[in-house]
């Protein structure tokens, strides 16, 4: 499924959303806003909340190490090379377990796989790049995965410059 599209007057325009995100349990669902302007929602397509959403959890596990990041993006040479390192020791085998022959044979048709850890006890799991990367439904499924692990969630809706004013919130 790719972004929703209209034609307005022989140009294709996106439907454009504003996005709502809810951190943490407990927590009250925020919508995106302009930097320099928190009263301002932002409005844009779904997809590009979904890859920033997506970047910012690649940025957040940059700073941890390999075995407690939430999510890595895993290229085919470093696959190759931790297996080189020694089959028995190798850190993403441990990591991923019986998920380690899917993780291969993603990283080797793709060139990178994301590798999701929702706890350090449970086994990672390999998800395609490029399905993520091709693919609204499956990018959408990944950013859900990832805000589940605090208890979080993401919410769309459409955007009505009535309706989404300073001090709208999103009720579920």
């Amino acid at each position: 499924m790719s972004a929703e599209s209209r034609v307005v007057e022989g140009l294709e325009t996106q439907k454009q959303y504003v996005c709502f995100v809810k951190s943490r349990v407990g927590s009250p669902f925020r919508p995106y806003t302009v930097k320099d302007d928190p009263d301002t929602m932002v409005v844009k397509p779904i997809r590009e909340f979904l890859d920033h959403e997506i970047s910012r959890w690649l940025k957040a596990s940059v700073s941890e190490n390999m075995e407690s990041a939430v999510l890595l993006k895993i290229s085919l040479e470093q696959f190759v090379a931790d297996v080189g390192n020694g089959a028995m020791n190798s850190k993403l085998a441990s990591m991923l377990g019986w998920n380690y022959a899917e993780a291969a044979r993603i990283v080797e048709s793709d060139g990178w796989v994301f590798l999701v850890t929702t706890h350090p006890r449970f086994e990672s799991r390999p998800c395609s790049f490029c399905d993520v990367r091709d693919n609204d439904v499956d990018a959408m499924l990944l950013v859900e995965e990832l805000l589940s692990v605090r208890g979080g969630e993401i919410v769309f809706e459409e955007y009505d410059p009535e309706k989404h004013v300073a001090g709208y919130r999103y009720e579920p």
